[in-house]
C-alpha cells in the first residue's frame, strides 16, 4: 500500500486546481458590486457548471474584528467582497451580537471563526513547528479549550465553521525526531473539537 504524504496531496491539489483556473477567472470577474451603487445587499455570483446546488467559490478575507465588528464589516463591504472569515482575538460578551448586526447590516457572510492561540506562536518554518496550533504540548490544552469557546461563539452567530492552524505535523510518522505531533495525531480524538452547537 502506497504512503500518504503531503508532497503528494500538493501535488495532486495543484493539478485539479489548475484544470479549474478558467472556471474561478469567471468568477472573480463577476462578484462585485458597481461601483456607486449603494447597493448593501449580499454580493450575488454567478453560478458554475451543471450542479447549481453547490456555491461557487467567492472571494472573502480573514479580518480580525477588535470590539467593533462594524468598522471591520465596513472594511469587507468597501473592498467589495461579500465573505468574510472572522478573527475574534478575545471573545468577550456581547460580541456576537456586535458580530450579528455588523454581518446583517453590511450584506456579508461570515464564512467561518479563525483561532489562534493562546500563546506565543511564530510564524516560520523554524518555530513554527514548535509553537502553531495544537501540536505544543505546553499550548495544546489551552488552545483546545479556546477553539470550543469560538466553537460557542460560531454557533450564537450563525456562522458554520470554525477554522485553525492545526500544527505541523511530519511527514514521516515513524520520525524518531518526531517529538510526538503524529502520535498526538493518531491518539487525540480531534472529532470531539466539532462544533458544539447544530446549525
Amino acid at each position: 500500500m502506497r504512503g500518504r504524504n503531503r508532497r503528494g496531496f500538493l501535488q495532486t491539489s495543484a493539478a485539479l486546481l489548475g484544470a479549474g483556473v478558467s472556471a474561478f477567472a469567471g468568477l472573480a470577474m463577476g462578484a462585485s458590486l458597481r461601483p456607486g451603487s449603494g447597493d448593501r445587499s449580499p454580493i450575488q455570483t454567478p453560478a458554475v457548471g451543471k450542479d447549481q446546488s453547490k456555491r461557487p467559490l467567492r472571494l472573502g478575507l480573514i479580518i480580525s474584528i477588535g470590539s467593533d465588528p462594524d468598522s471591520a464589516m465596513a472594511k469587507v463591504r468597501s473592498l467589495e467582497l461579500p465573505t468574510a472569515q472572522i478573527f475574534a482575538d478575545g471573545i468577550t460578551e456581547g460580541l456576537d451580537t456586535k458580530l450579528r448586526k455588523a454581518l446583517e447590516k453590511h450584506g456579508i457572510e461570515a464564512t467561518s471563526v479563525v483561532v489562534g492561540g493562546p500563546g506565543k506562536e511564530v510564524w516560520d518554518f523554524y518555530e513554527g513547528p514548535l509553537t502553531i496550533g495544537l501540536v505544543p504540548r505546553e499550548t495544546r490544552a489551552a488552545r483546545i479549550a479556546y477553539i470550543k469557546k469560538a466553537s460557542d461563539f460560531a454557533g450564537r452567530c450563525g456562522i458554520p465553521a470554525v477554522q485553525t492552524h492545526c500544527g505541523f505535523i511530519p511527514e514521516n510518522p515513524n520520525d524518531p525526531l518526531d517529538n510526538g505531533p503524529a502520535k498526538f495525531w493518531r491518539n487525540e480524538k480531534i472529532i470531539q473539537l466539532k462544533a458544539q452547537t447544530d446549525f
